[in-house]
């Protein structure tokens, strides 16, 4: 099936088999109430198709009401960097748990795989397939959806569910504050508006996007002369995945380029003015992306900036040296924004 166990299910049996002589030593008890908490990424089975599942392989058991004292399955799925990782806690009514985990590429199997061992765990005499048994607590699953080219293609024949293949890039878009230090006297402060793809699962390319930026500096004396710097650029970047968390959460190397310009302004000297030249750099930094519930995230971001055009600054009448651009600087960034679907 592709999955890597890091658990193997007999181990289950022992827990299991407690349970199922507790309960058939209580005379008129035909099924156990149970809890069963499912939380997966999306494109995932739903609860009620997991609940199906389990319930199919076992007529042991029954969902709990209210004033059930019923163990709870809690059941998780989410995605890391070496694929889908779905883990089951055992809480007994006493409060004690115990816990297991599965690594497998596909949503589909590793639910199958936590759907067979809850079921096991319930009762060790469990089919190992999921058979149909009528179970009244159980809401029916709802139909399968079509696929547009299905319905139009056979009129009406067996439709296709949504997998994690068919999810959309999701396209996001991000503002915040950005500071650059070193390219001129002063720091540089301003903002940047963020447009970018981010890729859905995991792979070799996390993001890609393009990023407008302004950059202004406060005004820089140097003897009875002043000067102010403003930048403004476009800032393409390509980001790859270093370390992820969760399946839209981690920290990122990105390679980007600053094209543009940049303005100097001279005053207090006998003829100041005012010239704009062409701004290019190469940025090589260290993002981190963190998600803030379904639509919203935040990013931050630093790095080193490598100049390209690096200006030696200077009034030329009286001559009068005002800044060199290093061969790197530094830049430091934070963004807050929403997807775009």
């Amino acid at each position: 099936m592709g999955l890597r166990l890091w658990w193997m299910l007999p181990a289950l049996a022992p827990a299991a088999s407690v349970a199922l002589l507790s309960r058939a030593a209580r005379a008129g008890d035909v099924t156990e109430p149970i809890r069963i908490e499912y939380h997966a990424e999306p494109g995932c089975p739903s609860a009620d198709e997991f609940n199906a599942q389990v319930f199919r392989r076992t007529s042991s058991a029954r969902l709990a009401t209210s004033g059930d004292v019923a163990r709870t399955f809690i059941v998780g799925i989410e995605r890391r960097a070496s694929g889908l990782a779905g883990s089951l806690v055992i809480r007994q009514a006493d409060g004690t748990t115990e816990s297991r985990e599965v690594v497998g590429p596909g949503c589909g199997e590793v639910a199958t795989v936590l759907a067979l061992a809850t079921a096991l765990a319930i009762d060790p005499q469990a089919s190992l397939t999921a058979e149909p048994v009528d179970v009244a607590p159980l809401t029916p699953p709802p139909p399968p959806l079509k696929k547009p080219d299905a319905e139009a293609g056979t009129g009406g024949g067996a439709g296709t569910s949504p997998s994690e293949d068919d999810a959309s890039a999701p396209w996001i878009v991000a503002l915040g504050p950005t500071v650059e230090a070193a390219i001129a006297p002063r720091v540089a402060f301003g903002g940047t508006v963020e447009l970018a793809w981010r890729a859905p699962g995991v792979g070799a390319v996390s993001s890609a996007g393009l990023e407008l930026t302004y950059l202004g500096t406060s005004t820089y004396h140097s003897g009875a002369t002043s000067s102010t710097f403003n930048y403004i650029y476009a800032r393409p970047s390509l980001c790859s995945v270093a370390l992820r968390w969760q399946a839209e959460s981690g920290i990122a190397p990105c390679l980007a380029t600053e094209l543009g310009a940049v303005t100097g302004s001279g005053t207090d000297v006998p003829f100041g003015s005012t010239r704009t030249r062409i701004w290019a750099t190469v940025d090589v930094g260290l993002r981190l992306f963190q998600t803030l519930g379904s639509q919203w995230f935040f990013e931050l971001e630093g790095g080193v900036v490598l100049p390209i055009t690096r200006y030696r600054y200077v009034f030329l009448d009286p001559n009068t040296p005002v800044y060199s651009v290093p061969s790197a600087a530094s830049l430091a960034s934070l963004r807050v924004g929403a997807r775009l679907w």
